[in-house]
C-alpha cells in the first residue's frame, strides 16, 4: 500500500483480483445492449448507472442541521436525479449511529479513537461526522429515537412506500416547523 496512507487497506472487496465472470457478465450485458451492432462509447455511457452522489451530501446535510425547508428541496432533487429512497435513509441512519456513537459516554475523547474503537477501515470519518453532531440542532440520541420511530412506521405500513419513508424521516428529524 502507499507509504502516505495511514494503514493498509482492510476492505476485501478491492483487496481481491476482479471476477471473471462479473467481466463475462458486463461485456455480455454491453454486447445484448448494442446487439446487432458493435459495442460503442455511447453504448457504455449510456450502461453506467447515473447516481448524482453530491445531491446525497446536501440532503444529509442540510437534514443534520434541522433545515427542513432544503432537506425538503433536496429530497425532491435526489428523487428527481434517481436516487433510492431507502439506500439515502440507509446514509441517513448510518449518518445518526456514527454520531451517536462518537457523542456517547464512555467513548473515546478523540473521533478519531472512537472510529478505531468502533473497528471503522478510515477512522477519519469520524472527524466530520463528529463535527456535524456538535452543529446538529436536534441531539444525536434524539435523531435516534426518530428514525427509529419512522423506521418503525415505514416497516408497520403506516408510511406506504421507501418515498413516503424518506419524507417521513426528513420530516421527523428537521422537526415540525420549517427552518427550526
Amino acid at each position: 500500500f502507499p507509504a502516505y496512507w495511514p494503514q493498509a487497506s482492510m476492505n476485501r472487496a478491492f483487496d481481491k483480483p476482479p471476477s471473471v465472470e462479473q467481466l463475462e457478465s458486463e461485456i455480455g450485458k454491453l454486447a445484448l445492449a448494442s446487439y446487432p451492432g458493435p459495442i460503442t462509447g455511447e453504448i457504455v455511457v449510456e450502461m453506467i448507472p447515473q447516481r448524482s452522489e453530491e445531491r446525497v451530501f446536501p440532503l444529509l446535510d442540510s437534514v443534520i442541521g434541522g433545515n427542513q425547508r432544503t432537506a425538503l428541496l433536496e429530497t425532491e432533487n435526489a428523487n428527481r436525479a434517481g436516487e433510492e429512497a431507502s439506500r439515502i435513509m440507509a446514509q441517513l441512519y448510518q449518518q445518526i449511529e456514527l454520531a451517536v456513537a462518537v457523542k456517547a459516554s464512555g467513548r473515546p475523547g478523540d473521533p478519531i479513537a472512537a472510529g478505531r474503537a468502533l473497528g471503522l477501515t478510515n477512522a477519519n470519518r469520524m472527524r466530520p461526522v463528529e463535527q456535524a453532531a456538535n452543529r446538529a440542532r436536534v441531539a444525536p440520541a434524539t435523531q435516534l429515537r426518530l428514525a427509529l420511530e419512522s423506521d418503525r412506521r415505514l416497516k408497520t405500513g403506516r408510511v406506504r412506500n421507501p418515498d413516503e419513508g424518506l419524507v417521513d424521516l426528513v420530516i421527523r428529524l428537521t422537526g415540525p416547523t420549517e427552518n427550526r
